[in-house]
């Protein structure tokens, strides 16, 4: 079996970032433009709002899993390497 080799400092810095970049979305509120009008344009633009609010919220739940997956790797990691050097020894 190969050696699997992780920076956990770099991996630790780049959590940050999803995490930081997690925090700046759900501080921010895409709200659908009050469309005044009738005509399949204007209903286009309705449903454009609508698909833009659902990619944001989609964008939020993504980052914020491949936050917790990220940290679990990390974990994980340092776990089998804590224990591979406890059975070397």
């Amino acid at each position: 079996m190969g050696e699997i080799l992780i920076n956990t400092d770099s991996l630790a810095a780049e959590i940050g970032r999803l995490y930081t970049l997690g925090a700046k979305i759900a501080a921010s509120s895409i709200a659908c433009p009050a469309v005044v009008g009738g005509g399949s344009s204007v209903q286009e633009i309705e449903n454009l709002g609508k698909n833009f609010q659902s990619i944001h919220n989609s964008v939020s739940v993504l980052v914020a899993n491949t936050v917790s997956f990220m940290e679990n790797v990390k974990a994980s990691y340092q776990k089998n390497d804590s224990n591979a050097a406890k059975n070397y020894t």
